[in-house]
This record gives structure tokens, C-alpha cells and sequence, in this order.
């Protein structure tokens, strides 16, 4: 049974990658995301030769006017966008009743640990692209659980950004107060590190313009990496 992870593949992805790889054999080195694939959920504009449909029929064959500002912030460090992950369609946002990770486009996904139920919430291809070890990280969107929903069901780290964190522009919009761009990685490292590569001020989606000098310099990588980085956390547990 298939899990359907991604809707569409890149046809540009080897030759972007060897591209990139030719700039690290000459010793440009772009970052740590440098020649690393990953997709970005459906719902993510790319101005490019892949679709960006919500996973509906109904964008099909539209025409996006640019980039999404994540997708090119991903691009400058170097990042490979190796296709679209499949998500509900419309994000959850199609009918009241409906199947999570199932949209007319991409078929149902499943969760990747148990092929009967679903993967959680709208950014479901995105998580399980990950959890599958398909790629080392992904984008998705949340609204209202899409990203911790499907993070949780499949063993993933998933970050779900303060809403003004990552820009909204280019992502096909269901709430200004709640939509965000988050993270999924193996690791909570890989997760932040996609973060770092993403977040930041764009003129084209005022709520960013809250996290101006509010922002870690060199990003948020250098909490992670050290053996005290979860000193004083409070971890709670589910018990019943």
C-alpha cells in the first residue's frame, strides 16, 4: 500500500543539485542545507515547473506570480526543492467531514508506522516524506495542528513557528492570525536548521516585521548544539 508522499518531483532537481555540487568542489560552501533535497507542502508557491494546487484539481495548471519567500530563502542556502508533498486538500479546509491526507490529487496518505490510519492534519506528505527517510527535513503549514498533529503521529520533529516568524507569502491562505511555515526533521538539529534557512523580514507579509532585533544573529542552531541546551525545560507527558 502505498503512502503518497509527494505529488509532484522536480524535473530540474539533478541538475540543480549538480550545480550545487560543482560550487562545493570549488570550494563554495553555501551553508549546512548546501545540496540538500527537500520538498515543501502543495500549498507553497514555486515559480518554477512544478504545480502549486493545494492538492485540488481546481489550481491545476494555475500560474503562481513568484516564489514563495521560504522557498526562496531555502534556494539562496542552497537547498535542493526536490517536488511538492501531498497534504488534505485545501488543508483541511475542503468540507467538515473529511479524511485527513486525502485530497483528489494525491490519493489518501498513511501514517508511516501503520498503514490503516492516517498521518495527521494537512501537512501529512511533508511528514511522512520524512519519517520515511525520503529526505533529511521538509516545509509544511499550520493553521491549527498541521504540523505538530502529523509530527507527533510519526515519530518526527516537527516546529510550529511563532505566527510572524516565517513569512506567509506565497502560501495559500486560510487565517492571517494563525497560518505559519514550520519545520520537519529526524532531529530536532535538522528541524532548525530548515528554520534557520527560512525565517526572517519580508516586506510582502507585514507580521514579519514583529520579530525585527527579537531574532538570535546566528539563528537558533546554537541552542541546540550544546549539552545544555534543554537545562531548566519542562517536559510533560500524556498519561491517560
Amino acid at each position: 500500500m502505498e503512502k503518497r508522499r509527494l505529488t509532484s518531483v522536480n524535473p530540474d532537481t539533478l541538475s540543480i543539485a549538480k550545480t550545487l555540487d560543482d560550487e562545493r568542489k570549488s570550494g563554495h560552501l553555501r551553508g549546512p542545507l548546501h545540496g540538500i533535497p527537500f520538498p515543501v507542502k502543495d500549498n507553497i508557491a514555486t515559480k518554477d515547473k512544478l504545480q502549486t494546487t493545494a492538492v485540488s484539481w481546481a489550481l491545476y495548471g494555475s500560474i503562481v506570480p513568484r516564489c514563495a519567500f521560504v522557498v526562496l530563502r531555502l534556494r539562496h542556502a542552497g537547498a535542493v526543492l526536490m517536488g511538492k508533498a501531498t497534504l488534505s486538500e485545501w488543508a483541511d479546509m475542503r468540507s467538515n467531514n473529511y479524511s485527513e491526507g486525502y485530497s483528489a490529487r494525491g490519493g489518501q496518505s498513511r501514517s508511516s508506522y501503520n498503514l490503516t490510519v492516517t498521518p495527521g492534519e494537512s501537512s501529512s506528505g511533508s511528514d511522512i516524506a520524512v519519517a520515511n527517510n525520503v529526505v533529511t527535513f521538509a516545509l509544511g503549514t499550520e493553521t491549527d495542528g498541521s504540523v505538530i498533529n502529523p509530527a507527533e503521529r510519526n515519530a518526527v520533529v516537527g516546529i510550529k513557528p511563532t505566527v510572524g516568524l516565517t513569512s506567509r507569502a506565497g502560501v495559500v491562505p486560510e487565517s492571517l492570525h494563525q497560518n505559519t511555515v514550520g519545520t520537519f526533521g529526524r532531529t530536532g538539529c535538522d528541524a532548525v536548521y530548515a528554520l534557520d534557512a527560512i525565517y526572517g523580514v519580508y516586506a510582502r507579509d507585514n507580521a514579519t516585521s514583529s520579530q525585527t532585533a527579537k531574532t538570535p544573529a546566528k539563528g537558533y542552531i546554537g541552542y541546540m548544539a550544546t549539552q545544555s541546551a534543554l537545562k531548566g525545560a519542562t517536559f510533560g507527558l500524556p498519561w491517560k
